[in-house]
């Protein structure tokens, strides 16, 4: 059960998950630090539910992807 933002290098188009809040990070393609702009995130949230891990897209606000993980797991319970 996750929360995180997925990001795309400029340079190579490989797209990365970021877990934490960092504003940059280091692409495994092609070597160049890549900033993460506020414009650009999208939260996803990644939980399992019946020993399946599924992924969904919330949008550009972690508060509301917070919200809807906690949901997803009162579903699941």
């Amino acid at each position: 059960m996750a929360i995180f933002n997925r990001v795309y290098c400029p340079q190579c188009k490989k797209g990365r998950n970021v877990y934490n809040d960092a504003l940059c990070f280091k692409c495994s393609g092609c070597g160049i630090q890549v900033a993460i702009k506020s414009n650009e995130k999208n939260f996803y949230i990644e939980y399992r539910a019946d020993g399946i891990r599924r992924r969904e897209k919330i949008g550009s606000s972690k508060v509301l992807a917070e919200t809807v993980l906690k949901k997803r797991l009162v579903e699941i319970a």
